[in-house]
This record gives structure tokens, sequence and C-alpha cells, in this order.
């Protein structure tokens, strides 16, 4: 991330509270409205209907909700600045995705082409380490233009032509990543936090952000000690994944200064979902060492992009 000038900083305990504020506006933006709030079917009153996060009306608020939330925390932000409006941009990322023009200046082709590749792998990364699932969709003929899929034009409308979609897609990667990599690693910039510390440290109002499901999974469970367990149990791993995930958000963030590349990182992260090693090579088991194979380079892939990333 290109350097921020330093002309003004926060004390440490200010950009706690600010990052607080950040993640208490977003995620109490989901239950200020009634329409927002989920609905759990109760024996003593059956007549009450179940309302899920899955519902359209829900889907439908919240996402109205998280958008002026992150709207607010982007303008307090701006004031925190100064109203400093070019310090306040470079803060949060917001610039075209284009290569620098010195990226051009190679006396070689081969110069301009790593330069250009340099720019965009953040971009690239995650992708990189879903080789092994892209593989399985491969070998299911279900990539664009293969013979089960139903094309790129239809596979695009299928995943974003509803309201879950959206939320999936669109509006939950770039509302989180605006409040909690955009917004909260600029208040710890400004506080002259070390960089590790921003990495490893401001993920944790991202995991903590998804600890309200726990009562929604408790309930759905059916409210038994055995669903208190199940949902603690849960909320734990998303809670740790949601934290390592936004570490990784972070680093490349602060790598490419641009809040699209946490965004597309977060996309392609939801529609491809959690790798499922075990199930797809028992689908597929005359193709269980290559898809073991792919798993691994994708894998190493990753790794070594992040390496030369960083450099």
């Amino acid at each position: 991330m290109p350097p921020v000038s330093m002309s003004m900083s926060l004390p440490t305990s200010e950009a706690h509270l600010l990052a607080f504020t950040f993640a208490l506006s977003y995620v109490g933006s989901l239950y200020v409205v009634k329409e927002g709030r989920l609905r759990f079917a109760t024996g003593s009153s059956p007549e009450i209907q179940k309302r899920g996060r899955d519902d359209p009306e829900v889907i439908r608020t919240r996402l109205r909700a998280v958008t002026f939330s992150s709207i607010f925390s982007i303008l307090l932000l701006l004031y925190i600045c100064s109203m400093d409006v070019l310090k306040w941009r470079e803060l949060l990322g917001f610039a075209l995705p284009l290569p620098p023009v010195s990226s051009f200046l190679s006396a070689s082709p081969v110069g301009v082409i790593s330069s250009v590749f340099r720019f965009y792998l953040p971009y690239l990364l995650i992708p990189i380490l879903y080789t092994g699932p892209i593989y399985v969709i491969y070998l299911r003929k279900r990539l664009p233009y293969q013979a089960y899929s139903p094309g790129l034009l239809a596979s695009l409308k299928g995943a974003v032509g509803n309201a879950v979609g959206v939320r999936n897609y669109v509006v939950a990667p770039i509302t989180e990543e605006i409040v909690f990599r955009a917004c909260i690693v600029a208040v710890y910039t400004l506080c002259g936090a070390a960089r590790w510390k921003i990495v490893w440290g401001s993920p944790l109002w991202f995991g903590m952000a998804h600890l309200h499901h726990a009562w929604e999974a408790y309930n759905n469970l059916g409210k038994t000690y055995s669903a208190l367990q199940q949902a603690l149990a849960q909320t734990a791993f998303q809670f740790t994944y949601t934290t390592l995930f936004g570490a990784y958000c972070v680093d490349i963030f602060l790598i490419s200064g641009n809040i699209l590349a946490p965004v597309s990182a977060h996309i392609a992260a939801n529609f491809m979902g959690m790798p499922m090693f075990g199930y797809e090579k028992r689908m597929l088991p005359h193709y269980r060492r290559s898809i073991t194979a792919m798993y691994y380079l994708g894998i190493v892939l990753f790794t070594a992009g992040m390496v030369v990333a960083r450099r």
C-alpha cells in the first residue's frame, strides 16, 4: 500500500474505539429495522412464522442497512482525515485497478509483462489457491462452455439473479471489505500500528462480527443443550475461518493499495465455497491422484505467489 501522509495521527485507544464503532454499526444495522430481524418458531407460539436470514424481505432490509452503515463509516473516516479527500481515498484504496505508468517504462517486453503481472498478482491468488476445486469442475465438464455448463451468462444470472446471490456475491463482499478492511485498516494505519499488528490484529473485528450467528444456529438446531454445543462449535470455526481469511484480505489490501483486491478475493471465496477434498475424490475415484496433485499445486503456487507479491 502506498505510504500515507502521517501529518495527523490517532491515539491507539481512539483507533480501537473507531474500529469498534465501524464493526458495531455494521452488525447492529442488521437488527435496527424490524423487517431485518430473524424470527424463530417456538412451541409456545406455533403461530409465529419462521423468518430466516435467506428470507427475501430480510435480505432486502439488511442489504439496505449495511449499505447505509458502510456509507456512515467512510464518511466518518473522511471527517477523521480532516476532510482531506486525497488522503481519505488513499487510505480506503479507492482507485482504478490500473498499473502505474512506470510499469510500461521497462526497456524490454518481458520487463513490462513482469511488472503488470506483479501488479495484478494479488487479484489472482484466490483463484490460484482454488486450482484443485476448479480442476474438479473441469473434470465434471461444468466450466463455462463445457458440455454440462449452462454457459457463462446463464451461470452469472443464476448466481446473482436472486436476493441470496446479490447478498453473497455483490453487496456483502463490497460492504464488508469497505468497513472491515478499508475503514478499520485506515484507523490503525493512522495510529502508526506495525504492519504485522494490522494484518493479524484488525481481522479480529471481522471474526467477532460473525459471533451473532451463534444465536441463529442455536435456535435453528432446536434450542437444546446439544444445539448449544453445535452452535458454539460452528461459531468457533466461523470465527477462526473469517479471522484468518480477513488477515489474508488485509495483507493483499496493503500489498495492492486497492480495495478491489480483497473485494475480488471475497467474491471468489464466496462463489467457490469451502473445498470438499474428500468428497470430490470419492465422487471421481479414477482421478484421485490427479485431484490430490492439483490441490497441492494450488497451495504451492499460492504460497509462491504470496512471496512474490510481497517483494
